[in-house]
């Protein structure tokens, strides 16, 4: 199988949050208005079916917690207690 060069290519993992419930996904950053609009964010059915959310529904995306030698950071502790 050849291998090719993805240039420009980036992917991020983010947590993605709408009606109260979130999930982590691998975003894909790309610089086509074709293909999402610069507010815009395309997410698979399982993705809107996970978050209980229509097409269009509006979305929050933030950074996953960091961990630090196994354990969430003292600032993500804080994030986490807070969406309890």
């Amino acid at each position: 199988m050849p291998a090719y060069l993805t240039e420009g290519f980036q992917a991020l993992t983010d947590r993605v949050q709408a009606n109260g419930r979130s999930i982590l996904a691998t975003l894909n950053i790309v610089d086509d208005a074709t293909i999402v609009g610069e507010t815009e964010v395309g997410l698979s059915e399982d993705a809107y079916r996970e978050l209980g959310a229509e097409p269009g529904a509006p979305v929050r995306v933030e950074p996953p917690p960091r961990r630090v030698d196994g354990c969430l950071a003292p600032q993500d502790r804080r994030r986490a207690a807070r969406a309890r």
